[in-house]
């Protein structure tokens, strides 16, 4: 009898998820980071959407940019983690202090969620056509203001956030 072997199924990662979390958080496109990495913007989209796991050197880079243990990028979904728990001397933070930064943490939280749906609708608006009935037309012209209103708001919340998380010069 011939034994079979068993493949191995690779673990599902987090690193497009986080990639695409801290691109965002920095406020870089695809495109800068692809050049900051030696990668193609392609590679990138493909790493986030989580089709393709990248390879060592690029994984390695990545996390090195963003100054990330390569086991937290894989491990866990950096979007959810409070900012609390990864500051410096987090034990010693006073109550207002640890209630702003936990706002902070549900203000990021919602602007990833808020970017995640307005990257449905934008996907939607693709696979739809604008017809030229007129209830149709009137919905569509309120949809793409909408699409544009909610796109300046994530772009804003992102550049706020940005704007709040001191870089790593500003620290030394």
């Amino acid at each position: 009898m011939l034994s079979k072997k068993k493949k191995n199924i690779p673990k599902v990662t987090y690193f497009g998820a986080n990639l695409k979390f801290l691109r965002k958080l920095n406020g870089l496109t695809q495109t800068q980071l692809a050049n900051s990495l030696g990668a193609t913007r392609s590679n990138i989209a493909s790493y986030e959407s989580g089709i393709v796991e990248p390879k060592a050197r690029i994984f390695i880079l990545a996390c090195n940019y963003f100054n990330v243990a390569p086991r937290t990028m894989l491990g866990i979904i950096l979007s959810n983690q409070p900012i609390v728990d990864t500051a410096k001397g987090a034990d010693s933070i006073n109550p207002v202090d640890k209630f702003v930064l936990d706002q902070f943490d549900e203000f990021v939280i919602q602007t990833n969620n808020h970017s995640k749906i307005l990257e449905g609708y934008k996907a939607y608006k693709l696979f739809y056509p604008t017809s030229d009935t007129d209830k149709l037309s009137d919905f569509n012209h309120i949809f793409k203001d909408v699409l544009s209103l909610s796109n300046s708001l994530v772009k804003l919340n992102w550049e706020l956030i940005h704007s709040m998380i001191p870089s790593e010069a500003e620290e030394e």
